[in-house]
């Protein structure tokens, strides 16, 4: 069972996984993994490559350039994948997508319910899952936060200016995970 420290350093992962250092990543996914989902609609976010959940052209438009996508399994998500770029001016530009499930009274519920109502900052947006906000975190980076019933979805940037982005992507995700 996990407890609220392990969920923190997930979500604190989550919210500062575009910090890490230089990486040597394979290349991106152009579309969604063709998984067969589960009686239910959603599938097992390890049945598929967390890779999958943006296409180079959705990576090109949050960073501005393309980024090589890595799975990261040490990131503590059923699913991860960060793409890491140099910009213009030698500061990495980097973007991440973490999924995992959430089961009905689960431990892991609880804890994403003490992080949500820890944040500092949260603009909620509506239409996407049964809830989703926005969370900023280190000085101009940000995250979508998004919850259903089953899944528990971060996509983040350290790109300041991208939460529009980042709200029309949100659906796209959902879908590569049905």
């Amino acid at each position: 069972m996990r407890t609220v420290a392990a969920l923190m350093a997930m979500l604190a992962v989550a919210l500062t996984a575009c910090g890490g250092g230089s990486r040597t990543d394979a290349a991106a996914d152009s579309g969604p993994a063709a998984a067969v989902p589960p009686q239910g609609g959603t599938r097992a976010p390890t049945a598929i490559d967390g890779c999958s959940l943006l296409t180079r052209d959705e990576v090109r438009t949050i960073l501005g350039q393309s980024a090589a996508g890595r799975p990261d399994a040490a990131a503590g998500f059923d699913l991860s994948c960060y793409w890491y770029a140099a910009g213009p001016t030698g500061r990495q530009l980097e973007v991440s997508v973490e999924a995992s499930r959430l089961e009905p009274e689960s431990a892991l519920r609880e804890e994403y319910n003490t992080f949500k109502a820890n944040l500092i900052f949260r603009e909620d947006v509506s239409g996407i899952g049964d809830e989703a906000f926005l969370a900023q975190y280190s000085g101009s980076g940000s995250a979508l936060v998004i919850r259903t019933d089953t899944l528990l979805v971060f996509i983040n940037t350290t790109e300041p200016d991208r939460d529009e982005i980042l709200k029309t992507l949100g659906p796209s995700v959902l879908d590569r995970l049905r």
